[in-house]
């Protein structure tokens, strides 16, 4: 199989030395070689082009901008290998470039001036293995940001792995099967994984961390993307069949801790927040408050609230509602923020409604512990109707405090203290003829 990296030789080459970007870049223009069948595509802008510049020439790789410096694309856009066609378990990476020979830009066809290209501070590749099949992956870290306006930073889909028959889209700047057309930024729709990993038979000599996919990617393809329905990156394009013929991608699920690291040292050096992919391992596109929750399916995203509670079940979560309770009174004007109490009723007025204060009175004691919790008197009694707020029915046989908190017991009613309220209350006895010590407050 073959790389899908484009090499065009360079007319200018100084004697001792690659050419300046100047040059390179003028000449490129003339000498440039599409996905083949694709359509120019304008519009996605985190679908990247990349050159190297060295004493060969100049090579023309594709790439997706996954943070503003963050550039993913194939090791073999970036690193020599020992043989032209790839065979694995043979074929290997022999030397990673320097991160001075290598450019991006956002532009939808590659230009000759030097502004439209970022330069690389830093390559990324992975140290455990030199074999290409299994292991075409890199990162590159860019010298400054790519600002949002220019372009928009695609998210790599790390915590889903690419599923057979699943629909994708490839783009890349390769030509489009004839040789000639590369520099222009394409994408072909309809592509399809056909199988990934350890599900692939053996003669497609496809790896674990990689995928098959259909036809269509051509050299100049290498390193950009195949995008899933909700426009995640779903891998990098390795290699193909001669003829544009089929897809080997290394898949972003794979490798997500090992990017998540470089990612995260991306932010730092770039000083922006980790995209979410980075913070959280999530791939959903949005997710404003990084809470964990995508933003389509979060009840307020832009609230950090990863419990998502809802105490009124209205779809909006308590951390950005303005009535948590939902009883039609707002938080700032509601005596009771978590009990629906629409009457707003506060007994003792001190701003506490009845239904969540826990001494309704006022008196000092607790509803718990107060035998009249709605009726702070002090004639020792509570009368009158149950259901009127503030009384409490007659005892079946009105007793007389005193006792000093001792009750005499000899069966049935037996005389009680009452409680700091007035009230007193009938105890029941087992008339066991003992001597009980009652403790009331």
């Amino acid at each position: 199989m073959r790389t899908r990296l484009v090499w065009i030789p360079l007319l200018v080459l100084t004697a001792c030395g690659p050419a300046s970007p100047e040059d390179a870049f003028e000449d490129m223009q003339v000498h440039r070689q599409e996905i083949q069948g694709g359509q120019t595509d304008a519009a996605r802008t985190g679908v990247v082009g990349i050159v190297s510049l060295s004493n060969q020439g100049a090579g023309i790789c594709s790439g997706s901008l996954i943070a503003p410096n963050l550039v993913l694309t194939a090791q073999h856009c970036v690193s020599d290998l020992n043989s032209e066609y790839v065979r694995c378990g043979q074929t290997r990476f022999i030397a990673t470039r320097s991160a001075s020979e290598m450019y991006v830009t956002t532009q939808t066809q590659l230009s000759q001036n030097p502004r439209d290209y970022y330069s690389v501070s830093a390559i990324h590749v992975p140290a455990d293995s030199d074999q290409v099949c299994g292991h075409d992956i890199a990162l590159l870290v860019l010298s400054r940001n790519i600002d949002g306006a220019e372009a928009t930073p695609l998210v790599p889909r790390i915590d889903l792995d690419a599923n057979r028959s699943e629909d994708y889209t490839a783009v890349g700047y390769g030509h489009t099967g004839s040789g000639r057309g590369s520099g222009v930024r394409r994408s072909l729709d309809g592509r399809s994984v056909q199988c990934a990993g350890r599900q692939c038979p053996d003669y497609t000599s496809v790896q674990v961390q990689e995928f098959l996919g259909t036809d269509g990617t051509c050299q100049g393809d290498s390193g950009g993307p195949a995008i899933d329905a909700q426009g995640r990156v779903l891998g990098a394009l390795s290699r193909g069949a001669s003829g544009c013929a089929s897809s080997v991608y290394s898949g972003v699920f794979q490798w997500r801790e090992w990017m998540r690291g470089i990612g995260a040292d991306a932010a730092q050096q770039g000083q922006y927040d980790e995209p979410t992919w980075v913070a959280i391992g999530s791939s959903d596109p949005a997710d404003e408050d990084r809470d964990g929750i995508p933003d389509r399916a979060d009840n307020c995203p832009d609230a950090d609230n990863h419990d998502q509670a809802d105490l009124d079940g209205d779809g909006l979560g308590d951390a950005c509602d303005d009535d948590t309770d939902g009883d039609s009174v707002g938080d700032e004007r509601d005596n009771c923020v978590l009990d629906s109490n629409e009457d707003q009723r506060d007994l003792d007025l001190d701003n506490e409604g009845d239904l969540c204060d826990e001494d309704i009175d006022g008196d000092g004691i607790l509803n718990d512990l107060d035998d009249c919790p709605e009726f702070a008197g002090a004639d020792g009694r509570c009368q009158g109707n149950p259901d009127e707020p503030g009384q409490r029915p007659e005892t079946e046989e009105p007793i007389e405090p005193g006792g000093g908190g001792f009750v005499d017991e000899v069966g049935g009613f037996a005389d009680a203290s009452p409680n700091a309220g007035g009230c007193a209350t009938p105890v029941r006895t087992g008339g066991i003829g003992f001597l009980r010590l009652l403790f009331r407050r």
